[in-house]
């Protein structure tokens, strides 16, 4: 480990390491500050030590700084490169984690917290946990865990290292706990892997929220698919959607349709991106500039079918810190949402009404709905902070860790 920390910190004792061992950048940066500065604020009076990639490690600094947090040291460390297969990422993850396992032993800490996880990552986290009985890790499954509705594959070496395998391997321990960001998704899991359960806890998705202002629409509506431009996230219906409305003589109002989150993958053609605006169309767009782009529209237009049945949408979130209005196709994930928040925007059951949806608010801008909606995301959207997830946080982490007042 590359290690920023005096040697005075050296010896500091901790509650938790709490390591990011994938993510680089501003990848999940909200989400990962959130979480940090909820169990820093659950335990104020306890220390805590992030371990991560050192940019990432930098951005996420600015958040727990932004939140006056305290009682959170930073050391930075290199971590596997992204592109490796999970067979060649086994060597590296198991220095990383070991690195983490062997700092946490020495400072006393009661709990190892892994804000991501991967095949690699969690069967080498089981290994390293046998060695460590007393000390219990919990791990937060994000994409990943979709793998456990697809059929393992036939060749040898990809069971080895497909998600399910790597949730079963060593499951008698209970050693590893796992850290479910939503209701729905937890349902969606113990119906195919019930034994799973008494090591599962649930817990609102964090996210780290700008103060933002109820705004009033005036000129033109924009509508905005927020994420990468992907099939399997619904892009090709948004570009359906661009294609019935342009074709359409009924729609006189002013309106523009944008691709917040860039084209890198090049999945889609220019020529198949007729009426979107994409302003990074071959790159991943930068975050300040991904912000001004979000801040900027009405809309949050989200076709996602049953694409987030086992983890959370990111770009939901992304819509609520600058309080835009999502339409979406109905499904458990987007249910639990507007259940627990309500009037949010609009929920389709199908393409068709969600087009019609599209339509009538061009034609006709509903001003005070649009305005009540807003509001509702902005109180609604507090659950999800860092205040508003900490009591569950507390109890995850004092059941896990043994840790009573």
């Amino acid at each position: 480990m590359t290690d920023t920390c005096s040697n005075d910190m050296k010896k500091q004792d901790y509650f938790a390491i709490i390591a990011e061992p994938q993510c680089v950048d501003f990848e999940h940066i909200k989400v990962n500050g959130a979480l940090l500065m909820a169990t820093c604020l659950a335990f104020p009076t306890q220390r805590f030590l992030f371990v991560a990639e050192s940019r990432h490690l930098a951005e996420v600094k600015k958040i727990t700084a932004a939140g006056c947090i305290t009682n959170l040291d930073f050391v930075a460390s290199p971590i596997a490169g992204r592109p490796l297969s999970q067979v060649r990422r086994v060597v590296p993850d198991a220095v990383f984690l070991a690195g983490i396992f062997w700092r946490a032993f020495g400072s006393r800490a009661r709990v190892v917290i892994l804000l991501s996880i991967d095949s690699s990552i969690l069967m080498v986290a089981k290994l390293l946990a046998t060695l460590y009985p007393r000390l219990p890790v919990l791990g937060v499954p994000h994409s990943v865990l979709a793998n456990v509705a697809v059929s393992k594959p036939s060749r040898l070496i990809d069971r080895m290292f497909h998600f399910r395998t790597a949730l079963e391997f060593l499951c008698h321990s209970r050693r590893v706990h796992y850290l479910i960001l939503g209701e729905s998704i937890m349902a969606e899991l113990s119906n195919l892997m019930p034994a799973l359960l008494p090591v599962c806890h649930v817990l609102e998705h964090p996210y780290s929220f700008p103060t933002a202002e109820v705004a009033q629409i005036q000129g033109e509506v924009i509508f905005a698919f927020i994420g990468v431009a992907q099939n399997h996230k619904g892009f090709g219906k948004f570009i359906q959607l661009v294609r019935d409305i342009n074709r359409s003589d009924t729609e006189k109002g002013q309106v523009r349709f944008l691709c917040a989150g860039g084209n890198p993958h090049y999945e889609f053609k220019l020529s198949e991106l007729e009426g979107i605006e994409i302003p990074f169309a071959g790159e991943y767009v930068p975050e300040e500039d991904f912000q001004r782009l979000c801040s900027g529209i009405t809309y949050a237009v989200m076709p996602y079918g049953d694409s987030y049945r086992f983890y959370p949408s990111g770009a939901v979130f992304d819509a609520f810190s600058h309080l835009k209005p999502i339409i979406c196709l109905r499904n458990p994930y987007f249910q639990e949402l507007f259940n627990q928040l309500g009037d949010i925007g609009y929920m389709c059951d199908s393409y068709d009404e969600l087009l019609q949806t599209v339509r009538e608010i061009i034609l006709d801008f509903p001003q005070d709905r649009y305005r009540a909606q807003q509001l509702n995301i902005s109180k609604g959207r507090e659950q999800f902070s860092p205040t508003g997830i900490k009591g569950r946080l507390y109890d995850v982490v004092s059941q896990l860790g043994g840790y009573t007042c």
